[in-house]
Parts: structure tokens; C-alpha cells; sequence
């Protein structure tokens, strides 16, 4: 973050308007931080954030006036939206857990979402989703732990954008931790669930979520004792509920990423 505001208050000082997009704002807690982010924030010439849930009231506590920012949604919407599709039903469930201390997720988490898929979608071809390339060696670690015996590996590249779409296109329903799993699959039309076991992702998940409205699925807690069945529950209801919601969802993601477009046309 300090970083970031240096560079944001160097451009400022030198004339240079900066904009940002598709951001996300919060959650902050340390009173330092929150001090950090709004010099830097008091520098913008305009901010275009991708979530109201979490990040129109930290804008509030840190008392940006609300006429120097839009919420715009996630302009990385834009990439999936200019994926290819193929034409095979969507067949398979996406899976993509993040292992860092930021997810705040338990232990035992991939066995707990292998026996939920196992009861409620048993035989379902999964697709595993590696999103991040500085996570990939844990992530892998963890959705491997996901995968029942026998099930041929298919795990995307966490470089590969394209193959990740591809990987995520050939999904009915996705399963995630990670943030751009969800935005890609809501993009592509898809349906989500997502699991949060700390403040962090719960902004992420439930501000993506949000965006597209309630036919987008599920944000659970990923530390509730009763997850598997929880997750399960949620299995069944959204798998059957996936094609009636993907028009909907396409046409929120079109609608936001448009107007980032649009805001940074604006503001450029």
C-alpha cells in the first residue's frame, strides 16, 4: 500500500492525473493502513471500484467524499466476456481454493469439499483451478487433495488466462476461493459458490457476488462446523439452477464491464 500511494503522490505532485479501476477498497483495520490509503486515495483524479458491499463503506469511514468515485464493477469482466465458448454442454464442476495465510482457510478443507461434491454430485467431472502463479505450488497442493482416486489431472495453468477460461467454459457450476475464478466464471455466465474463511475474502466473494445480483449463487463460510453439508446443500440447489441463470449473468458482466469502460473514458 505504501508503495502504491508514493506513486500515486509522485504522479500528483507532478501533474499527471491518475485513475484507477477495478478496484477494491478495504477491508482495513490498522489505523496506519487506513492512513496510507487515503492520501493516496485523496490524490485519484477518479476511482472506479468493483464492489459496493465492502468497498463503498470503507470509502465512507475513510470520508472520500462519494463524487470522487463509481462503482463500475471488475473491468477484468471484459476477459471473459471476449473468450471463446465452445459449444459442448458444461459438464463439469470448477473447484479453486487458495492456500495462504490471507484465505484464513482450514486445515482440512479440501477433504471437506471432496466429501461434499461426492455426496451431492457424485461421478462429476471436475475441472481444478489454479488462479495465481505466486500461490501455485500450495494451491496445487491443495485442490490435489480435492481430486478422488483415479480422476485424470487437469489442472489449468496459473499463467495461461486463455486455458483458465477454457478450463472454467466447460464448467456448469463452479466451487471457489480465489477471486478471479469467480469473477471469470460469472462472466462466462456461470454460477458460483464461494468459500471465505476470513474478512479479506469475504469482501471479495460477497462484493463479486453482489454485482451480478442473486441468481449468482452462494458465498458459505469455509470455518462453519457444518460446511460439508452446508456445501453440499448448496451443490444440489445451484447445479440445477446453473442454466436458467447464465443469460442473466452474461448480461450483468457486459453491463459492468462497460461501464469501467466507460469510466475511465471519462476520466483518462
Amino acid at each position: 500500500m505504501e508503495r502504491i500511494a508514493h506513486l500515486v503522490q509522485l504522479a500528483a505532485a507532478g501533474g499527471t492525473p491518475v485513475v484507477a479501476v477495478g478496484q477494491g477498497i478495504g477491508p482495513i483495520a490498522d489505523p496506519a493502513v487506513a492512513a496510507t490509503a487515503k492520501a493516496a486515495l485523496d490524490h485519484l483524479s477518479g476511482l472506479g471500484v468493483r464492489e459496493r458491499w465492502g468497498s463503498v463503506p470503507t470509502l465512507a469511514a475513510l470520508g472520500v467524499a462519494a463524487d470522487r468515485w463509481a462503482v463500475t464493477g471488475d473491468d477484468a469482466l471484459q476477459v471473459a466476456i471476449d473468450a471463446p465458448r465452445s459449444a459442448s454442454a458444461r459438464r463439469g464442476l470448477g473447484v479453486s481454493l487458495r492456500a495462504n495465510r490471507a484465505s484464513a482457510a482450514p486445515e482440512r478443507l479440501p477433504e471437506l469439499v471432496a466429501g461434499a461434491i461426492g455426496a451431492a454430485l457424485p461421478g462429476t467431472p471436475l475441472e481444478l483451478l489454479t488462479m495465481m502463479e505466486s500461490a501455485s505450488v500450495s494451491d496445487r497442493a491443495l485442490l490435489e487433495r480435492v481430486r478422488p482416486a483415479g480422476e485424470p489431472e487437469r489442472s489449468t495453468s496459473e499463467l495461461d488466462v486463455p486455458a483458465a477460461l477454457a478450463a472454467i467454459d466447460r464448467c456448469r457450476l463452479v466451487v471457489t476461493g480465489t477471486y478471479h475464478a469467480a469473477v471469470f466464471a460469472l462472466g462466462l455466465g456461470i454460477p458460483v459458490i464461494g468459500l471465505a474463511g476470513s474478512d479479506y475474502y469475504r469482501q471479495k466473494l460477497h462484493g463479486a457476488l453482489e454485482e451480478f445480483g442473486p441468481s449468482a449463487g452462494v458465498v458459505l463460510d469455509a470455518r462453519s462446523p457444518l460446511l460439508a453439508d452446508e456445501l453440499a446443500d448448496a451443490l444440489r440447489t445451484w447445479w440445477g439452477r446453473a442454466p436458467e441463470v447464465g443469460p442473466e449473468l452474461e448480461a450483468a458482466a457486459r453491463r459492468q464491464a462497460g461501464a469501467a469502460a466507460a469510466y475511465f473514458a471519462d476520466h483518462a
